[in-house]
């Protein structure tokens, strides 16, 4: 065959010439968001978007501070979401359930909801569902302040760190 008519192809073969690029995600696995949190306010969310970033990362655990830790309709289906949770192996804490029913111990330092969820931040990705009442009762700076000094290595994550936020900020 005459050069001129050869067509060069760059790849190990003609198969990695051809494949098209896949976009990497951010995180392939649990091992790499290891004590990274993330804190989503459930009211900028809706079911469809939880769920598929919930689908597109690999969470280890959600953490429900809200006040009152039940996924409400027209946004929600709360069995669908939790059964969603159970299904996939995503570890699911009520907070504020497990301070009323003694299981934490309830703690004016705020250090409690800290501690819960560190604990589950050393297994990977873990996001923290709060509210107006969450930001109120102090728990959100509290926690934030404890990751910004340093004396520990959880790092808390923009949402739009998530593959499949879909995240806008409001202006």
């Amino acid at each position: 065959m005459a050069d001129g008519k050869v067509v060069a192809l760059f790849g190990s073969s003609l198969q990695d010439a051809v494949r098209p690029p896949v976009e990497r995600d951010l995180f392939g696995s649990i091992q790499e968001v290891r004590y990274k949190v993330v804190f989503l306010d459930e009211a900028e969310w809706h079911e469809e978007s939880f769920l598929r970033v919930m689908a597109r990362n690999p969470v280890a655990a959600v953490v429900d501070m809200r006040s009152r830790p039940v996924f409400r309709p027209p946004h929600y289906r709360h069995r669908h979401i939790i059964s969603y949770f159970h299904r996939h192996g995503i570890q699911y804490l009520e907070l504020i359930t497990e301070l009323r029913n003694g299981s934490l111990k309830d703690s004016k330092t705020h250090l409690v909801p800290a501690e819960v969820i560190f604990e589950r931040a050393e297994f990977g990705l873990t996001i923290c569902l709060y509210d107006a009442a969450t930001k109120e009762r102090g728990w959100l700076d509290s926690i934030r302040d404890l990751m910004k000094s340093g004396a520990n290595r959880f790092v808390e994550l923009h949402p739009r760190a998530l593959a499949g936020s879909g995240f806008r900020d409001r202006g």
